[in-house]
């Protein structure tokens, strides 16, 4: 299963760059952007999958304020996925941190599988 092999050090990361870490996993689409509009964020650093969908329920007012770093692991491709039309259609031209795909599986869902940060380029970006 996709996860992240850094994590600790990632969310050591967010942590002292006063980032506020929260999960919409198990919330309702209406908790989910109540929750994003409660917390008013500058900055939205997020996983690539499924749950990028949820972007098309948030108001584009609120999405053009947010800066969107979308973690990108290298075997996704994604600008030739069906999730970058998202981006295409909401208009929103997101910055990409690409994470080093490591390959466990053997099997053709090679996209789900764990994956590192480049922290360093992550930073980079948010000084940008």
């Amino acid at each position: 299963d996709r996860k992240i092999i850094n994590k600790d050090d990632y969310y050591d990361f967010l942590s002292k760059n006063n980032f506020l870490i929260t999960s919409f996993d198990n919330k309702t689409i209406n908790q989910k952007i109540n929750d994003l509009l409660m917390k008013n964020p500058k900055i939205i650093v997020i996983e690539t999958g499924a749950g990028l969908i949820n972007l098309f329920f948030v108001p584009k007012k609120i999405l053009e304020r947010i800066k969107i770093i979308l973690l990108n692991p290298t075997l996704w491709k994604i600008k030739k996925s069906r999730i970058y039309k998202i981006f295409e259609v909401l208009q929103i031209k997101p910055n990409f941190i690409n994470c080093k795909s490591i390959i466990k599986t053997s099997n053709l869902d090679k996209i789900n599988n764990p994956y590192i940060i480049n922290l360093e380029s992550l930073k980079e970006e948010l000084n940008t």
